[in-house]
C-alpha cells in the first residue's frame, strides 16, 4: 500500500515562518533573548541585537514589511552595544546589572508613545492581515488601543518586578524576579 504524499519540508516551514514574520513576536524575541542573556557577567544585548537584525533580514527577504518595533529594537540593541564597548567597566557592569529593567521599560513606554501620537504599534501589524478597507473601522483600531496598552502594561509589571529583584533583593539572577 503507498505511503500518502507527506507535505514537503519547505512548505511546512513556510506555513511557519510566515505568520511568525508577520506577527509581533519577531519583533519582541530578540528583547526576550536579551532579557534570558542579560545579567552580571554577561552581554545578551549583542545577542538581541544580531536577533534583531537576522529577524528584520529574513523578512524583508520573504517581502515581509519591517514594523517600527522591530526598528526601535534595532536602535535600542545597538545603543546597548554602543555603551558596552565605548562604556567604562562601571557602566557595563552597572548595563549588565539594570539592561532587563531598561528593556522592559523601553518596551513599556514605546506602545505608550504610539497610543499617545494616535498610532497604536499593533495597527499595522492588523493591517498586514486585515482588508484595507476595515482599517479604519473603529473595531479594529478600538482593539489595537487595546492591545498596545496590554503590552505596555506587561511590560511596565516587568519592570517594576525586576527592578525589585535587583534594588531590593538585590539579586540579578533571581528566577522569581529576573
Amino acid at each position: 500500500m503507498a505511503e500518502p504524499d507527506k507535505p514537503d519540508a519547505t512548505v511546512q516551514q513556510t506555513k511557519f515562518i510566515e505568520p511568525f514574520l508577520r506577527s509581533p513576536f519577531p519583533g519582541i524575541a530578540p528583547w526576550i533573548l536579551m532579557a534570558i542573556m542579560s545579567g552580571p557577567g554577561r552581554f545578551g544585548q549583542s545577542a538581541a541585537a544580531a536577533l534583531t537584525l537576522i529577524v528584520m533580514w529574513v523578512g524583508s527577504c520573504r517581502g515581509i514589511k519591517v514594523h517600527s518595533l522591530e526598528v526601535f529594537g534595532a536602535v535600542v540593541f545597538a545603543v546597548f552595544v554602543g555603551v558596552g564597548i565605548l562604556g567604562s567597566p562601571t557602566l557595563v557592569t552597572w548595563l549588565e546589572l539594570w539592561a532587563g529593567e531598561i528593556s522592559n521599560g523601553a518596551l513599556a513606554a514605546y506602545p505608550l508613545a504610539t497610543i499617545v501620537i494616535r498610532r497604536p504599534f499593533t495597527i499595522s501589524y492588523a493591517r498586514d492581515n486585515v482588508d484595507p478597507e476595515h482599517w479604519d473601522s473603529p473595531l479594529i483600531v478600538r482593539v489595537n488601543y487595546i492591545l498596545s496598552a496590554v503590552w505596555a502594561g506587561a511590560f511596565l509589571i516587568n519592570t517594576a518586578v525586576g527592578s525589585f529583584g535587583d534594588a531590593v533583593l538585590r539579586d540579578g539572577d533571581n528566577f522569581l524576579t529576573g
